[in-house]
């Protein structure tokens, strides 16, 4: 291989990489858990349940009372949080979106673990803390719009050709040939 179609190839693979990358489709849930006097809990149980698939996850708070679920795909959920000597804790209809951070807080009454606070869709609208996800969906025909241009910024007239030649369907022969699509 030349070193030209090694850096080509390089090249190829490093974007491919970003764009695998910063295309994971999932979110993050966090919160806070305080009891009745807006003290946090410490080692409270906090489960996520997909509401469409039935899968769930399982967390403890920290000291500070913060829990979060990274990496989560999207779709609603219900929050359901746990801690002995305090009723459950339990909020559904919370919808997840791609790169949009999810924060549900819950605070606990004091009572049996066994009886329930139920709270619909109680996720925050409007993103209050900062969590490092940022994200944004890019379809198909945006990135096939997206232009190719040579080192000066204009349109390169070879930009059909490796288009063409990086999606795959070109055929080369010889080396001053043009490429033709299949």
């Amino acid at each position: 291989m030349t070193s030209r179609k090694v850096a080509v190839w390089g090249l190829l693979i490093l974007i491919s990489a970003g764009i695998a990358w910063s295309q994971t489709g999932t979110s993050r849930i966090a919160g806070t858990v305080e009891d009745s006097t807006a003290a946090a809990l410490s080692g409270a149980r906090v489960v996520a349940v997909n509401e469409g698939t039935g899968v769930s996850s399982f967390t403890t708070t920290n000291a500070a009372g913060g829990y979060s679920f990274e990496s989560m795909p999207p779709g609603a959920y219900t929050i359901r949080v746990e801690s002995r000597g305090f009723k459950t804790f339990v909020s559904t209809g919370n919808l997840l979106t791609i790169g949009q951070p999810m924060t549900v807080n819950a605070k606990l009454t004091v009572g049996a673990i066994n009886e329930k606070m139920e709270v619909v869709a109680s996720a925050e609208t409007v993103q209050t803390s900062t969590s490092g996800n940022f994200g944004n969906l890019v379809d198909q025909v945006a990135v096939a719009n997206l232009p190719i241009v040579d080192a000066k910024g204009r349109k390169s007239a070879r930009s059909r050709e490796f288009s063409a030649w990086c999606c795959g369907g070109v055929q080369r022969r010889g080396r001053n040939s043009r490429a033709r699509s299949a």
